[in-house]
């Protein structure tokens, strides 16, 4: 893979003086969560090791006690390094917490004029300190309501069951069924079950709450700066690759109420008088990363003057090419988000492999890696977004020399390996064959890099009766849409639209075929569901497309 920290030194960066303190957060909040991944890793190895026992097995010889007893055991130490890391992250977490504080909403108790000229309060320390304390109560408690056994138990007994049954049905390709199931194990990790039926990776959970838990701790400590200090605005923080509502906000400074405006949806001006229009997602909420800090109208300037702001919408737009396609900065912040997401998961498929001692299976996920981190790095040097190693890095894997099963020796190069390997691999075609969906050039259709690497992906799955989900089922058999309709949106596309997000904080986006519409979401690259396409739409798009056929 590529020395990312060479490249990105070669690089001036982009960021924000807010968005480098955020990324500073971020870091310390991945170094926090290093004992989650540990426990992820751990039952990760203990998983595959016990289905790799099971797939040397035959149907007379399976001893479902020596299984569960042995399970048990598992899970017993995987519990054990799970309240080690219970116990490690509420050790560091109010440090953490102190430290986001300072650095995200701090500047005006450790800087600004107006703490200068009002010395600072100890009650406003104090009552920062209890709301700290606070909010790292919560997170831990949360963090022990998903963090129980049964979450450990439910992921590893279904593994076991799908490689008995794979055992014991008398398919000639059981070792490829058994194959699958290690690849799950690898790319699902321990999972968090929702109330909701929502699941979720367990380190990605511990993540995504401790960033909550920073984003409270700077809002609200903001908030009650201001209450101290008689700070009568918020000021909104500035990224350099803002999502398309939030853009023509961030930076403004906001009365109190106008504030409170904004966040309840309705229209809404700033300190100059300049109107907006209301948005549904709130400032700081649904994954935005911005804040509304204290600020005083009496003593304080806005951090960004008017050019500065039109300069970051203005990159943010003007954006990049990448493979013969547009994409703003934020799109690019998102597809290499995406990148990272799947490095992360094909290294953890590698892990897998390797405690279950499948160098095939390990061979295919190291295939993988060197694609896209190929990829990873051609995207950061066509947008100028820095790479992160740190997003990209698993406990437990190493490289190692080479895919020998898939008949490959000498340096792996990326996009080239591929066609070394002369087949598919994990599900993805390489360009060219006969089974790749077509992708019209036409702008007209749209879609981004990522969002066809989903579609072509879900072309590949449509056709195997185990990738549908009970309400795809119901809706195609209630809608009149057929597996035909559904491959035909896939491999011909008429218009890919973009990411949509709903109340619930919800995203996906829509692909419309002339025989049906599907909806995506672009976290999984999951079919969410479909419906017949209108002949007046289809129509119009086809008269766009300058399709007379």
């Amino acid at each position: 893979m590529a020395d990312f920290d060479q490249i990105n030194q070669s690089k001036a960066d982009p960021r924000t003086p807010d968005e480098i303190r955020q990324a500073h957060i971020a870091d310390l909040v991945d170094s926090l969560m290093v004992a989650f991944d540990s426990v992820n890793q751990l039952y990760i190895q203990k998983v595959a090791e016990q289905i790799a026992v099971i797939g040397t097995l035959n149907e007379s010889s399976i001893n479902r006690m020596a299984i569960l007893a042995q399970m048990n055991e598992d899970i017993a130490a995987i519990k054990k390094q799970l309240e080690k890391a219970l116990q490690y992250t509420a050790s560091h977490l109010n440090d953490v917490l102190t430290e986001a504080f300072k650095e995200l909403s701090g500047p005006q108790i450790y800087e600004d004029r107006v703490v200068q000229e009002q010395p600072r309060s100890s009650s406003l320390l104090k009552r920062i300190e209890q709301l700290a304390r606070s909010i790292g109560r919560q997170t831990m408690e949360t963090f022990r309501n998903l963090s129980n056994t049964s979450a450990i138990t439910k992921g590893y007994m279904e593994a076991v069951d799908k490689a008995i049954l794979a055992t014991t049905s008398g398919l000639a390709s059981y070792s490829e069924a058994i194959r699958d199931v290690i690849r799950e194990v690898g790319s699902n990790g321990m999972k968090i079950d929702y109330g909701s039926g929502h699941t979720r990776r367990l380190d990605s959970a511990a993540r995504s709450n401790v960033l909550s838990a920073c984003n409270q701790i700077a809002q609200q400590g903001s908030d009650i700066v201001a209450e101290e200090t008689g700070c009568d605005c918020k000021e909104i923080t500035v990224h350099s690759c803002p999502a398309w509502d939030h853009a023509p906000v961030q930076g403004h400074v906001l009365k109190n109420e106008e504030w409170t405006k904004m966040q309840n949806g309705e229209d809404f001006e700033d300190i100059n008088g300049q109107e907006f229009d209301g948005f549904r997602r709130p400032i700081g909420e649904w994954n935005c990363m911005h804040f509304g800090m204290a600020f005083d109208s009496r003593y304080q300037v806005p951090k960004y003057t008017a050019k500065q702001l039109n300069d970051v919408l203005s990159q943010n737009e003007h954006g990049f090419y990448w493979r013969g396609r547009h994409y703003t900065m934020y799109q690019g912040t998102q597809m290499m988000r995406r990148y990272e997401l799947k490095i992360r998961e094909q290294m953890d498929i590698a892990v897998a492999a390797k405690a279950a001692g499948d160098q095939v299976l390990q061979d295919q996920a190291q295939i993988q890696i060197e694609k896209l981190s190929a990829d990873y790095e051609s995207l950061s040097r066509a947008s100028g977004i820095p790479m992160n190693p740190n997003r990209i890095r698993v406990e437990g894997f190493s490289r190692y020399d080479g895919p020998k099963h898939l008949g490959y020796s000498g340096p792996v190069n990326g996009q080239n390996l591929l066609a070394n390997t002369g087949e598919k691999i994990m599900g993805l075609n390489r360009r060219g064959t006969s089974e790749e969906p077509s992708q019209p050039q036409a702008n007209t259709v749209g879609g981004t890099e990522e969002q066809w690497d989903q579609i072509r992906d879900l072309a590949g799955k449509r056709s195997s009766e185990q990738n549908k989900t009970d309400h795809i089922r119901d809706r195609q058999e209630e809608r009149g849409v057929t597996d035909k309709d559904i491959n035909s949106t896939l491999k011909g596309p008429l218009k890919i639209q973009p990411v949509k997000i709903d109340s619930d904080g919800k995203q996906s986006y829509k692909v419309i075929g002339e025989q049906c519409t599907v909806y995506i979401n672009p976290e999984t690259g999951s079919l969410i569901t479909t419906h017949k396409t209108g002949s007046r739409l289809v129509a119009k798009l086809k008269k766009q497309r300058g399709d007379n056929g």
